[in-house]
């Protein structure tokens, strides 16, 4: 009996150390990268990741929401907001963040489906990925003149926003989701208060 004691405590030292892996490990979150900002991504002096990111959230709700026809119109803009979108999740991922790991999650899912369909690697640093974002948006404003309509664009662009736009839909109904579960969480919360 009394060569068990010492195994029971390592298989039981074991499983404790097994599962003390945090959610943001288990969902595989990662850290927040460092990101050589773009000159223009940013309007001057907010660069800095505080007010970055409240630009970039306010940007990205808006074109991704109710001005999301905007960005079908104007391919540069979409490229824009792309680049904004890919920043403002790497700087979400920020270890001190307390936006939840299943709302990372759901962010980094997204970013990774939109990848795929633009063709780059899902593994890509979020560096390389802003900055190729980026460039496309100044080479689209320099080659589609928004005020020419009659414009032929090529038909691979033409299926490319197709997709975007639907991925633009999910992004807006995932930040429909996320903003419901915490108002049902805040709910709870009021309601487990009040017992």
């Amino acid at each position: 009996m009394r060569p068990l004691k010492p195994l029971f405590l390592l298989v039981l030292s074991l499983s404790v150390v097994i599962g003390c892996q945090t959610d943001r490990e288990r969902l595989n979150i990662g850290d927040r990268e460092k990101v050589d900002v773009p000159d223009g991504l940013f309007p001057d002096g907010s660069g800095r990741p505080t007010v970055g990111r409240g630009y970039a959230v306010a940007k990205v709700s808006r074109k991704f929401g109710p001005e999301k026809d905007k960005l079908t119109e104007d391919p540069a803009l979409m490229f824009e907001m792309l680049a904004l979108f890919e920043w403002l999740i790497n700087d979400l991922r920020h270890f001190d963040n307390s936006i939840p790991a299943w709302k990372l999650r759901d962010l980094l899912d997204v970013r990774n489906d939109l990848r795929d369909v633009l063709n780059l690697p899902r593994d890509m640093p979020p560096n390389d990925a802003i900055n190729r974002y980026y460039s496309m948006s100044k080479f689209m404003a320099l080659t589609m003149d928004s005020s020419s309509q009659n414009v032929n664009e090529p038909e691979e662009i033409s299926a490319r926003r197709e997709i975007i736009g639907k991925y633009k839909g999910k992004i807006t109904a995932l930040m429909k989701r996320i903003a419901r579960r915490e108002n049902q969480e805040t709910a709870k919360q009021s309601e487990e208060k009040e017992k």
